[in-house]
């Protein structure tokens, strides 16, 4: 995660994803997919199918964001992904939030056998709106800074 610059308006925005590796491997998909095309290699349509998908797949990692903005001058947080549409957006009032917390999800482990812990956002309403996943030290760092700028509390739940 990498946080960016405040700004005199008040808002902080934290990448989350897209980075150049994600971007050049979109960037190598969509390279392929266009070598295809010049070749005449697509004939049928069950090639013209697989082609689309993965140019899409191509297009969406070159041009994938993911951050969250805290705007404190608006009192909003948001978490967006988007490609060159919105893909996902969740937002919440600065001021309906209780805190944040790390705690470990539901599914208890990956593919690989590892802990998987979540970044969860507590509401005054007793709801939980899940942020991110990953491990628990990493969640931890995010989570405290992410804490911080909104000027909320920060648990560990050690379940």
């Amino acid at each position: 995660m990498t946080q960016g610059e405040e700004s005199k308006s008040g808002v902080t925005e934290f990448k989350l994803g897209g980075g150049i590796v994600i971007k050049l491997i979109g960037c190598v998909f969509l390279a392929a997919s266009a070598f295809l095309a010049t070749l005449g290699a697509i004939e049928s349509s069950d090639d013209i199918f697989i082609w689309a998908v993965w140019t899409a797949f191509g297009w969406h990692l070159t041009f994938l964001k993911h951050g969250m903005v805290i705007d404190r001058n608006r009192r909003r947080f948001i978490r967006q992904i988007s490609s060159l549409f919105p893909i996902y957006k969740f937002e919440a009032n600065l001021d309906a939030i209780r805190g944040f917390a790390v705690s470990r999800a539901l599914l208890g482990r990956d593919r690989y056998g590892r802990k998987v812990f979540e970044l969860t956002v507590l509401f005054d309403s007793g709801k939980r709106q899940k942020l991110i996943a990953g491990s628990k030290q990493e969640l931890i760092e995010r989570g405290k800074d992410i804490a911080k700028l909104c000027d909320k509390p920060f648990h560990i739940d050690e379940a």
